[in-house]
This record gives structure tokens, sequence and C-alpha cells, in this order.
């Protein structure tokens, strides 16, 4: 009798495993939309300066994705916010941000209020995630 119950709940655990074992599916790469539509874009409704900070947040929570995400940027000038500018930041998740070609896509900075009593660094755009890319911006 014992032994019936050991390879039962053997038989049990066995099964149990087996169901956590078969594999999920996983999440693919997305497109991540700012003023542009169709084509590839898997996420959109992104406008703007904030929309395209919005992309890049999203991006970088995608920790499931397989490969690069990819923020689409249309064509129009993109004002970077004083102090940081746009950031991207994923210690293993990189991304690769297309405009819709140079001179067409631009991504500026303000003009700082006033002169900065100390020096001060103002970025456009930091991408901080090994294997990324940008592409087709001014």
């Amino acid at each position: 009798m014992i032994f019936l119950r050991r390879a039962l709940t053997g038989s049990i655990a066995a099964a149990a495993l087996a169901c956590f074992a078969v594999p999920g599916v996983a999440s693919s790469a997305e497109v991540y939309c700012v003023n542009v539509s169709g084509g590839d874009c898997t996420q959109t409704g992104y406008s703007g300066a904030s929309g395209f900070q919005q992309a890049l947040d999203d991006a970088a929570d995608n920790v499931l994705s397989p490969g690069p995400d990819t923020v689409r940027l249309g064509a129009q000038s993109y004002v970077a916010p004083l102090g940081n500018g746009f950031n991207y930041s994923s210690g293993n998740a990189p991304v690769a941000i297309r405009g819709s070609g140079q001179g067409q896509t631009t991504i500026a900075m303000q003009t700082p209020p006033s002169v900065p009593v100390d020096f001060t660094i103002y970025d456009g755009l930091g991408v901080f995630a090994p294997g990324s890319s940008v592409s087709d911006v001014t």
C-alpha cells in the first residue's frame, strides 16, 4: 500500500510539473508609433513630444519582448523637455528609434529660459541600452 501511494504521489507530481513545463506563447517585439499609423505599428495612439517619451517608457517596460522594440516617429519636430530630454533606459532591452527621414523627423532642444548659473548639460535624446539604434532623424 505504501508503494502505491508513492507511485501515485510521484505520478501526480510529474503531471503537475508537466503542466508548468508547457511553453507559453512568447511576447513579440512591439512597434510603438508616434504620429504615424499603419504598416507594422502594434501600439498606436502616441502623439507629440509627450507621446514620444511615453512610447520610450512603454518600450522599456516591455521586458518580455524577445527582440528589440521599435519606436517609429512621424514627420515632425519633437522638442525635448529641458533637463534630461527624451530618455530610454533599459539594462538589457535594446530599442530601435526610427524617424520618417532626415529633415522630416527632428529632435530639437528647448532654449533654456535663462542663462544657467552653473555648468549645465541639456540632453536632447539619451538612449541607455546596449544594442540600441537611432536612424532617419535629424
